[in-house]
């Protein structure tokens, strides 16, 4: 008898055992489909999450101060920016130039012409504009030498020299009054300051004793009525 009873509670044992084995693996197949479809749900929010913050930077930069959507009703913020007298002007010269732009980086074309007029009116350190533009200062760097080319070559045509018979009849009465049909233009050299080149001849050349830095020197001409109608090229500050 009492083996007997041995050998049923072994038995019992074993069909305990067998089930607690049976239960284990469905459990562990439970985990396994509902972990899976926790990751399959964290991989979904993470897409929803990277498209959401894509949306508010587009809208962050729709709000940008120096967007089309802001400057279009503010002719007196887009005179101060660029010297431009209108938005208008303003959106021809970016419909002239833009089609010879690649964008790369994550502000709109408008507003990468927009950090280059910045710079040419007001000649802010690259720094500010990076922290104006959320940009880093080598992306504000290559933005400003890219824009500066192609305005340089699209709209180059703009300095013309005029024919005498046009400037006499624009002529300012000023100048009439005080030099008759004697000026025809202007001149001036402007001097621009330059980082200190590496090479030793380069140095030499662009040092100015006047400014006492390394400079680059333009001679301008403008006409009576305040036209640009001469630009040389760029000669070293040493130039006299």
């Amino acid at each position: 008898m009492e083996r007997a009873k041995q050998r049923e509670v072994q038995r019992n044992l074993v069909e305990n055992v067998a089930s607690s084995s049976d239960s284990s693996a469905e459990i562990g197949t439970a985990e396994a489909s509902t972990q899976t479809e926790l990751t399959s749900q964290i991989l979904d929010n993470i897409d929803s999450y990277k498209k959401q913050i894509q949306e508010l930077e587009t809208k962050m930069l729709a709000n940008h101060k120096f967007s089309e959507e802001i400057l279009e009703s503010n002719d007196e913020m887009v005179k101060f920016y660029t010297g431009l007298p209108s938005y208008s002007i303003l959106k021809t010269v970016f419909e002239f130039c833009a089609p010879q732009i690649s964008r790369g980086t994550k502000l709109t074309q408008f507003q990468e012409m927009m950090l280059t007029f910045v710079k040419l009116r007001l000649n802010p350190p690259l720094k500010d504009l990076a922290y104006r533009f959320d940009l880093s200062v080598s992306t504000v760097s290559r933005i400003f030498a890219k824009w500066l080319s192609i305005m340089d070559v699209r709209l180059s045509f703009l300095v013309q020299w005029p024919d005498r018979e046009s400037l006499w009849k624009t002529m300012p009465q000023c100048f009439r009054e005080n030099f008759g049909k004697s000026v025809t233009v202007i001149i001036d050299c402007f001097e621009v300051f330059i980082d200190r080149p590496s090479n030793v001849h380069a140095r030499a050349a662009t040092w100015s004793t006047y400014k006492h830095h390394n400079t680059v020197k333009v001679l301008i001409g403008i006409t009576p009525q305040g036209t640009i109608s001469y630009v040389s090229e760029a000669w070293g500050g040493r130039v006299k």
